[in-house]
C-alpha cells in the first residue's frame, strides 16, 4: 500500500490556493474588459475558444513548455479557474439599468456615482459568484496538474493527485479511494469557509447584501 501523507494534502492545498487566487485575478481582469463593450466584442470569441480547450489535453503541452516546475502546475489550475470568474463578471457587467424613471434619474448623476452605487456592487457580486465556482473547479484542476511529474524530492514533491494516479496504476484501491475522499472533503471545507465568510466580506465592501443587487 502506498499510503497518503499529510504533506500530500498540504502541498495539493497550496497548489490549489495559489492557482485559484491567480486565476481569479486574471479572470476578473478579463471580465472587467466587458465594461467596455467594443473591446468585449473583439476578444470575447477568443476566450470562448480557449475555455473549450480540454484541460487534460493541456497537461503534455504545459510539461513540454515548463517542464516539471511548479509554474506549470499552478498555471494550469489558474487557467481552469479564470474562465468561470470571467463569465460571471462579464454577465454582471452586461446587466443594464432598466428604462424606468429611476434609471433616467440615475443617469443624471455623475458617472462615478452610478458606478459606485450600481455597477461596482454587481461586478463584485459576479466576482464572488465566479470565485465560488472556481473553488470546486480548482480541485479538479489540481488532479490534472499533478499528472505533471511530481516525483522530485523536497518541499514540492508528492500531492493527492500524484498519489491518486500512482495508487490506481498499482491497483492500490485503498489509497486511491482515500485520495478521492480527501478531495471531496477539501472541496466541502473550502465551500463552507467561503459561504461562511464570503457574504460578510461582500457586505463589508459594498454595504449591500448579495441578494439585493
Amino acid at each position: 500500500m502506498i499510503g497518503i501523507e499529510l504533506h500530500d494534502v498540504g502541498i495539493s492545498s497550496l497548489r490549489w490556493l495559489l492557482g485559484v487566487l491567480s486565476g481569479t485575478a486574471f479572470g476578473f481582469l478579463l471580465g472587467s474588459l466587458s465594461l467596455h463593450a467594443p473591446t468585449d466584442r473583439r476578444i470575447s470569441w477568443l476566450f470562448h475558444f480557449l475555455r473549450s480547450v480540454p484541460i487534460i489535453g493541456l497537461v503534455p503541452v504545459i510539461q513540454w513548455v515548463f517542464g516539471i516546475s511548479e509554474i506549470g502546475k499552478i498555471g494550469l489550475i489558474a487557467w481552469a479557474v479564470s474562465f468561470p470568474v470571467w463569465i460571471s463578471v462579464k454577465r454582471a457587467a452586461e446587466v443594464r439599468l432598466p428604462e424606468t424613471e429611476l434609471s433616467l434619474r440615475a443617469r443624471r448623476v455623475t458617472g462615478y456615482d452610478l458606478f459606485r452605487v450600481y455597477t461596482f456592487p454587481r461586478v463584485l457580486r459576479g466576482l464572488f459568484q465566479g470565485f465560488e465556482i472556481a473553488l470546486g473547479i480548482g480541485w479538479l484542476a489540481v488532479v490534472a496538474s499533478e499528472l505533471i511529474a511530481t516525483y522530485s524530492k523536497g518541499f514540492w514533491s508528492g500531492g493527492l493527485g500524484h498519489r491518486l494516479f500512482y495508487a490506481f496504476s498499482l491497483n492500490d484501491w485503498t489509497t486511491g479511494t482515500s485520495a478521492l475522499l480527501l478531495f471531496g472533503m477539501l472541496g466541502i471545507v473550502s465551500s463552507f469557509l467561503w459561504n461562511r465568510f464570503g457574504t460578510a466580506l461582500f457586505i463589508r465592501l459594498t454595504g449591500i447584501r448579495p441578494g439585493s443587487v
